[in-house]
């Protein structure tokens, strides 16, 4: 077995996802080809890539058996369709779930062999050939070994790094007055296409978007991180929304773990059950601006350091332990090997029934 990794064609978001695949990968000095579309996107045309993907793993001197694609929403069908019909195994590892799934997959998912959803209500579905694989964060993190070292532009009382859907405006609202009322430094970067005219987070936003390596150096260099879910209900480029089912979504996002390894204290919107199951009493929860608020005054007026760094310790040492992308590669390694022998035996059954 032989697996090219194919990131996604965006400069971010997914980035991250291919990066720590990419890493646990060459940790484990296992030999894979890696793809970096989203980089090549900028030397050659889009189509020039797609066909160099086909030809990189159709040339048998490569020995590629499998090709895996990063999110692949953006990868048209001709490509699936090219490397299923020539007998290449072709996966996708979901990084939105469960937003770009099936709705937008449906025309690549007859293609697919595998599907590694990071949302567990996937399994409901009860497609054999789905994989419940969580996000994760990168387990050569953190930058900078002594909080005390970290540099001062990268240092705030509160931080929140996404972008601000309909949902997240009204919270992230909340931070930013209390923030100004309380003399608190709150680092917010995200694109702001959705928010309202007039609203205070036009004024506060210091970036559009940034790499996820700056974000992780924000997030660490912080006092608290804020996370905040997507809503299922809502998608900007589709007329209905593009969920996967009906489903309450029950996974957590990358910043749970990423908080984690940067030993960052969690301030969780209360909407997964995995948040709790994860953290446990080792983040703080909240569902309404008003619990987010009373939060906010415990963790910046009442909680002692101590307290705060065994919060951070726990989390750290549980992620570090089994909540990171070298972790997830092998749970991805040993489905793959189950569905492929599961063929082949399946194969033999129906030769031998035909004898």
């Amino acid at each position: 077995m032989k697996i090219m990794l194919v990131s996604d064609r965006a400069n971010f978001s997914t980035v991250d996802v291919y990066r720590g695949y990419c890493n646990a990968f060459k940790q484990e000095k296992i030999d894979f080809e890696f793809y970096p579309l989203h980089e090549y996107l900028s030397l050659y045309s889009a189509d020039t890539c797609f066909c160099q993907i086909i030809a990189k793993a159709l040339i048998p001197d490569n020995q590629i058996t499998h090709v895996l694609f990063v999110s692949g929403v953006d990868v048209p069908v001709y490509v699936y369709d090219a490397l299923h019909s020539h007998g290449i195994k072709v996966g996708v590892i979901a990084t939105d779930d469960p937003h770009s799934s099936r709705p937008i997959y449906f025309e690549r998912f007859k293609y697919l062999d595998y599907w590694f959803s990071n949302e567990k209500m996937t399994l409901d579905l009860h497609d054999e050939r789905i994989c419940y694989l969580p996000v994760a964060a990168n387990n050569t993190m953190p930058f900078y070994e002594d909080k005390n070292d970290i540099p001062e532009k990268y240092r705030h009382d509160i931080c929140f790094v996404g972008s601000v859907y309909p949902n997240r405006e009204k919270f992230l609202e909340v931070v930013a007055k209390w923030a100004e009322n309380n003399g608190k430094d709150f680092f917010f970067a995200g694109h702001t296409n959705y928010v309202r005219e007039g609203s205070k987070l036009l004024d506060i936003k210091h970036a559009t978007t940034i790499d996820n390596n700056e974000t992780l150096k924000h997030m660490q260099g912080s006092t608290a991180t804020l996370n905040l879910s997507r809503n299922i209900y809502w998608h900007p480029y589709l007329s209905k929304n593009a969920r996967l089912m009906e489903c309450i979504p029950f996974s957590a996002n990358p910043r749970m773990y990423e908080s984690s390894i940067c030993r960052t204290l969690q301030i969780i919107q209360d909407d997964r059950e995995e948040y709790r199951d994860y953290c446990g009493d080792n983040a703080f929860y909240f569902q309404t601006g008003g619990e987010l608020i009373g939060i906010l005054d415990f963790v910046f007026k009442s909680l002692t350091q101590e307290s705060m760094d065994f919060f951070t310790n726990t989390m750290f040492e549980k992620t570090l332990q089994s909540g990171c992308y070298i972790h997830r590669v092998s749970r991805l390694l040993s489905f793959i090997r189950s569905r492929d022998n599961k063929k082949i035996i399946d194969k033999m059954d129906k030769d031998f029934q035909a004898i």
